[in-house]
């Protein structure tokens, strides 16, 4: 069973479209996810029940991606303050690359600023 406290750090999306930390606590949360899967890829979610979530894709009945990947190890999460802002920072890390997501998963949130200059750089 998770333990999963109101007053967890949150990531949330400025204006700019950056991602930077911040404290929320708030009674109606969602969360955004990263589930660590047994072939060692990432699944992004977001979701209001976070714990129920979990279960259904260790459990094989939500999503056909996980179910084939089982089992899977919950490896970050954050509270956000609204459904909508938990799946528009999904969006948002489903781009990420795999190093960028690891840095978060980390905790390395100021690794997030050249991992995405590297990768623009690439692609230029």
């Amino acid at each position: 069973m998770l333990s999963l406290s109101k007053h967890a750090k949150s990531l949330y999306a400025t204006s700019e479209g950056k991602m930077v930390p911040a404290v929320e606590v708030i009674d109606e949360m969602a969360w955004v996810y990263i589930l660590k899967c047994k072939d060692d890829s990432y699944y992004v979610g977001s979701t209001p029940d976070l714990e129920r979530r979990v279960a259904e894709h260790q459990a094989g009945i939500l999503c056909d991606y996980t179910s084939r990947r089982r089992p899977v190890e919950l490896v970050f999460c954050q509270e956000m303050v609204t459904i909508d802002q938990a799946f528009r920072v999904e969006r948002q890390l489903k781009g990420w690359s795999r190093r960028k997501k690891e840095a978060i998963i980390a905790g390395k949130y100021d690794l997030l600023p050249e991992l995405s200059r590297s990768r623009q750089n690439k692609e230029d």
